[in-house]
């Protein structure tokens, strides 16, 4: 496999080298460049040790939005020099505002990506080899994207790669089209009005595909959920209520588990914490700390704990988990926090539980959650038959 996706590229790209083919030496590098990005993304997670996906999102975010802020102020200072105000209203307004939409909700991966796209390939035919590979390189950030997708069992941000990076590569060439149309049609004296409506529909173009998969994605996401907006029904209570607590004072040993500055309250509900064991303990801070509202550091360290192997076989933490989500039905997210952690378990935990992971699963269906949410209950209820 390695002799295939690195060796065999390398020894082509050698070869063109010498034979001054320069245009084959590059595209013979693209896929070694792609083996080792993708590569490089698990040394990342392996390093960190972080397997769920919370730290490569983010890292991604951060270069996405370094890349996109640095092209935006580029391309705009070339066009205001170049004195092309109407290419710059043009080109300028809808990239802003999808950037603005975007990079927020962790998906300007995809603006990043259709960017590389489209410099690599105006490099590509301006001959300029050499700047093409480094966009086409760029944009081999989307393996970070599959990276995290695999890991956060995220395949919405599969489809953003597959479908929102072409739609907006496509709205750009559709307005570079429509600006060359508009400059025939001054120049012949006609009128330009379809040309600009045109335009406007493209930017409503980018505009709908860019904010249906930033809410779509964020709602979808399993391991990031930051941004989570989901759309309920009438019925549904949006308000948050205040977590609960456990009366129980944390042992001295337990402070290197529990994150320093969790605040823990106390509710007239209660786990049952059964024997006043460490491990015990532990878990129900865990648990208390996946739901709070105020701190979303607290839920990711909470989360990322629950969901490592250590607890993996805890026969008490589906229970404790369950109980405390129905106890606190307004805490949206720590009940996607709850789901996350269902889909971590084996088969054959849930297939333990299954009568209470049941039950919950209908109840969280009528809560009135969005179509990303219910689509990962039914994925829950068809991995127990149900």
């Amino acid at each position: 496999m390695f002799l295939a996706l690195v060796g065999y590229p390398i020894y082509r790209a050698v070869g063109k080298y010498k034979e001054e083919n320069i245009r084959a030496f590059y595209g013979w590098l693209l896929l070694p460049m792609g083996v080792a990005a993708l590569a490089l993304w698990g040394a990342f997670a392996i390093l960190t040790q972080n397997y769920s996906g919370d730290n490569t999102i983010k890292l991604l975010d951060a270069f996405a939005g370094i890349a996109l802020i640095g092209i935006l102020l580029w391309k705009t200072w070339q066009y205001l020099k170049n004195r092309k105000f109407l290419t710059l209203l043009v080109y300028a307004l809808p990239a802003s505002w999808i950037m603005l939409m975007l990079v927020p909700a962790s998906d300007g991966v995809f603006l990043a990506l259709a960017a590389a796209l489209i410099f690599g390939r105006e490099a590509y035919l301006r001959r300029s080899f050499g700047k093409s590979f480094l966009f086409f390189s760029g944009g081999l950030l989307a393996t970070g994207a599959v990276h995290y997708a695999f890991l956060a069992g995220n395949g919405y941000t599969l489809l953003g790669l597959v479908a929102l990076t072409p739609i907006l590569a496509l709205v750009f060439y559709g307005l570079h089209y429509q600006l060359k149309k508009i400059e025939q049609r001054k120049a012949a004296g006609k009128w330009r009005i379809l040309n600009w409506l045109a335009i406007v529909g493209l930017w409503w173009v980018g505009f709908v595909a860019s904010g249906y998969f930033s809410y779509d994605l964020d709602t979808a996401g399993t391991d990031y959920p930051t941004y989570y907006q989901e759309e309920f029904s009438e019925e549904s209570d949006l308000g948050m209520q205040e977590e609960g607590g456990l009366d129980e004072e944390v042992l001295p040993g337990e402070t290197d588990t529990i994150m320093e500055d969790s605040a823990v309250v106390e509710t007239e509900t209660e786990i049952e914490t059964g024997e006043p064991e460490q491990s015990l303990s532990v878990r129900q801070q865990l648990i208390v700390d996946l739901f709070n509202t105020d701190y979303e550091d607290i839920r990711n360290e909470a989360r990322r704990q629950l969901s490592s192997s250590a607890w993996s076989a805890d026969p008490e933490l589906i229970p404790e988990l369950l109980q405390y989500g129905r106890d606190n039905p307004t805490t949206n997210e720590g009940l996607w926090n709850v789901l996350y952690l269902l889909e971590k378990q084996s088969d054959e935990q849930l297939a333990t539980h299954w009568e209470v992971v049941n039950d919950f699963l209908d109840w969280m269906s009528q809560k009135g959650y969005g179509p990303s949410t219910m689509e990962r209950i039914g994925a829950l209820q068809a991995r127990g038959g149900g």
